[in-house]
């Protein structure tokens, strides 16, 4: 009948403006996430994060230094191989692996097929970060921790990998640091700008000015961080 027609469409509009708002709301959700990510690691590198964590503790004062001091060797470049050696062979960690500092998914992770002597000379181990070194602006500088390998791996020649002194940092720290706006803005502040693209070499990354604290804070905000990275 008409009058139940009429009642399932004024029914079926109201259902679908309620859509409407939902998918809205929905599609905000990533940037509020990006923003609450970058809120907790200004929080974390500038010591508001760990703030009452402090109190009534003896703890070192907060320090400022060039990260090439504060690291083993200097920064190093990838390997490129032509696309023709992809396929089988030892992995090779590429720029699109990674996002905020961590490995997406280990089994994406390509193979290149290379001699004993480029592995020896490219290989990561736990604990290296690799820092993306030739992109666009929006995603120079960002980095990968290696962690959790779980056989043989090299890096690509887009990225330099940099070995922390852990006298001074813990690596886990030092991709918090890296991957904040802070130490984004430090990666970037020499950047040379091509057509579409900027670059760094190993020279801006040892210029980049890190500010930590002692390791034992180091540790509790890598904790912190974690945690409400995980909520």
């Amino acid at each position: 009948p008409l009058p139940t027609q009429r009642r399932i469409v004024a029914k079926l509009d109201s259902l679908f403006a309620r859509i409407e708002q939902m998918k809205s709301s929905m599609e905000r959700i990533p940037q509020l996430l990006k923003a609450f990510r970058q809120s907790v690691l200004t929080q974390a590198v500038t010591g508001k994060l760990t703030e009452e964590w402090r109190e009534g503790k003896e703890l070192e004062e907060w320090k400022k230094a060039n990260l090439g001091n504060l690291i083993i060797d200097t920064p190093k470049n990838g390997a490129y191989y032509h696309r023709s050696l992809y396929g089988t062979g030892t992995k090779i960690i590429r720029i699109d692996c990674f996002y905020d500092g961590k490995l997406k998914d280990w089994e994406l992770v390509q193979r290149v097929n290379i001699d004993e002597k480029d592995k020896r000379i490219y290989k990561i181990e736990n604990g290296d970060i690799l820092i993306n070194r030739v992109n666009s602006m929006e995603y120079l500088g960002k980095c990968l921790l290696v962690d959790n390998l779980l056989e043989d791996c090299i890096f690509e020649s887009n990225m330099m990998r940099v070995i922390v002194n852990k006298t001074f940092l813990m690596p886990e720290y030092t991709r918090i640091f890296l991957i904040s706006g802070k130490g984004l803005s430090e990666l970037r502040k020499n950047a040379k700008q091509a057509v579409n693209q900027a670059s760094i070499n190993q020279q801006d990354i040892k210029a980049v000015e890190v500010v930590y604290p002692s390791l034992i804070e180091q540790q509790e905000i890598v904790c912190q961080v974690e945690s409400l990275f995980a909520k």
